[in-house]
């Protein structure tokens, strides 16, 4: 009963955050969506509704090459490949994350199991900063900034939220 209640939950916050992405693509503002590459959440009605809708966008990352990492067997420090799919509205944020999140294949990869998944539950700062800078491009795109205070460098708007 208990897994059943979770899932149920589950399920009512993935349709809560597709209402969300809704409301900002009618409002005429960007969002961005991330899940799991290979999550089941990808396969259901609300997401493939809001994967449908013109302009939106999905784009497979791997976290390794933002320095996602975890451990080895031997505690060590290892990369963690951790495929990832975004969602957005915003072609610039998606251009820029597809350029830098395919793995290069450079270095190797701890497996997340164990307990070792943990480490990976925080952003890595270079995810947040390629997502704000992704950002600052299609805001730049948009020729939004001539609104802003600053002139065409947003990068200290966003400055507070990768601290």
């Amino acid at each position: 009963m208990e897994v059943k209640n979770l899932l149920r939950r589950a399920i009512s916050h993935l349709s809560f955050a597709m209402s969300l992405c809704e409301m900002q693509l009618k409002a005429g503002r960007y969002f961005v969506f991330e899940h799991p590459k290979t999550a089941k959440s990808w396969h259901m009605t609300c997401v493939n509704k809001v994967m449908k809708l013109p302009g939106v966008i999905r784009v497979n990352v791997d976290m390794c090459m933002f320095g996602m990492k975890t451990t080895n067997e031997e505690g060590e420090a290892v990369h963690a490949l951790k495929p990832t799919g975004l969602l957005t509205n915003s072609l610039q944020l998606a251009k820029r994350m597809a350029k830098h999140g395919t793995c290069d294949r450079s270095h190797s990869h701890g497996q997340l199991i164990g307990g070792r998944a943990k480490a990976c539950e925080v952003y890595p700062r270079d995810f947040c900063m390629h997502l704000c800078m992704g950002l600052k491009d299609q805001l730049n795109h948009d020729r939004l900034m001539k609104n802003t205070k600053g002139g065409s460098d947003v990068t200290s708007l966003f400055a507070g939220l990768v601290k």
